[in-house]
């Protein structure tokens, strides 16, 4: 049986009118509406295995059962690491089932590389687009989920 990522212990989960919010270490998962989710690396986030898979098990944990287009933004002083390569996250059946569309924000010629091979090393049938704004990206993600952008 496959069993979606745990959150980690020191994980926050809390909801305000509309949006549920999980900040985990290296992350704030958003979901500011329904079918959408922000999940936003925070300043100088070092993007390895363990931060991605803490980010997928609050992605996971917010309210719904309809999949999620994602908006990942990258803060311009984020790192990475090949480790990341070493699994295709979006072919994991829970991440799979709860996830429509795939938008990417990078503000940094490094990160725009890695998240480029990391879909060439783990092809994907998911939309997915690479953006320099948020704004960008939000609007692209809107309308993944048929709401204005």
């Amino acid at each position: 049986m496959i069993r979606p990522p745990q959150l980690a212990a020191n994980t926050l989960f809390a909801m305000t009118s509309n949006t549920a919010v999980v900040d985990t270490a290296g992350c704030t998962v958003e979901q500011p509406g329904p079918g959408l989710v922000v999940c936003r690396y925070k300043a100088a986030a070092h993007v390895d295995g363990r931060t991605v898979r803490e980010t997928l098990a609050a992605r996971m944990s917010l309210p719904g059962s309809s999949p999620h287009t994602v908006v990942t933004i990258f803060p311009a002083d984020a790192t990475s690491e090949m480790s990341l390569f070493d699994r295709d996250i979006y072919q994991e059946a829970p991440v799979v089932a709860m996830t429509r569309a795939l938008a990417f924000v990078v503000q940094n010629d490094l990160m725009e590389s890695m998240v480029n091979l990391y879909f060439a090393y783990h092809p994907t049938r998911l939309a997915k687009q690479v953006f320099q704004t948020e704004t960008e990206a939000l609007d692209w993600a809107r309308r993944q989920v048929g709401l204005p952008g």
